[in-house]
């Protein structure tokens, strides 16, 4: 019996949507896709991937605002796992699957994450083990040249790094957040990229250890500005969620913005850094934890 599982969906401004999922043919999981027009309903659900050597896992999709999609996951060639990627655009449909990691057979790659911009340039990124620890890895896919080398964004080597998720504003700066280990806890490190410069240099933006940080998230504004949030253990019963914001200012910075909490009682509420200006709250320029 044909089995599915992980979903993921994204969706463009005029109503689009374009699905990717895993399933089973009773041999292996393979990666499937279908697509929703308003005018149209769904079509019918390809097969977008034709590897046959191992499985495919957590597979993510992203859309630009022209209904072109990006879709990434994990699969496994027998040996270990790698990133693999494939291109949507309503006129033309799926493209063909293409490998994007790092080619270095030292260890496998795992959970792919992928933001486009409004032009249909998409970054995605990974965790990738070198045989000893995970590092944190970003490929970039622009329509005119399709993807580039893959790029290690962290050079932290005190942990290994993981759980990594990234955000995009309309003209291609994105932000990259992941979890990194130091040797004795987890933080959570950041490193942004401008389309005229590239990455950046990865940097910690939490500075509390109390306890491991870990599962962070990140979005972006249409002018730059980003939003990072992240669950931190505090107390075992009461895990602390942490929002920090950047903005692209002439020297670009996070910072602490608001706790919320789960549990009982709630955290303060905040705001986030505008473009060009100071935190809206002072008081908040440092984290609350």
């Amino acid at each position: 019996m044909d089995r599915t599982g992980a979903p993921a969906i994204a969706a463009d401004p005029d109503g689009n949507a374009v699905v990717v999922w895993d399933q089973t043919d009773g041999t292996r999981y393979d990666l499937w896709s279908n697509r929703h027009a308003p005018d149209e309903g769904w079509s019918t659900p390809q097969r977008i991937e034709r590897d046959d050597a191992g499985d495919t896992f957590r597979p993510q999709v992203a859309m630009d605002p022209n209904g072109n999609a990006v879709a990434v996951w994990q699969q496994f060639d027998g040996t270990r796992d790698n990133i693999w990627a494939n291109r949507f655009t309503p006129r033309r449909g799926w493209g063909g699957a293409e490998r994007i990691e790092a080619n270095n057979n030292a260890g496998g790659a795992r959970n792919p994450q992928v933001a486009l911009d409004s032009s249909g340039n998409a970054i995605a990124v990974w965790q990738q083990s070198d045989g000893m620890r995970d590092n944190i890895w970003a490929n970039r896919f622009t329509p005119r040249r399709g993807w580039g080398g893959a790029k290690r964004i962290e050079v932290d080597n005190a942990g290994k790094a993981v759980a990594p998720h990234i955000a995009a504003d309309p003209d291609g700066n994105a932000m990259a957040v992941w979890q990194q280990s130091d040797g004795t806890r987890d933080n959570i490190w950041a490193n942004h990229y401008a389309p005229a410069e590239g990455w950046g240099a990865a940097k910690r933006v939490e500075t509390r250890d109390a306890g491991n940080a870990e599962h962070p998230r990140v979005a972006m504004d249409a002018q730059g500005n980003a939003v990072r949030n992240r669950s931190k253990t505090t107390m075992p019963e009461r895990p602390a969620t942490p929002v920090w914001s950047w903005t692209p200012r002439a020297t670009p910075s996070w910072a602490g913005t608001s706790t919320t909490e789960n549990g009982t009682g709630s955290g303060p509420t905040g705001t986030h850094r505008a473009a060009g200006g100071a935190p809206l709250n002072p008081s908040m320029a440092t984290p609350t934890v």
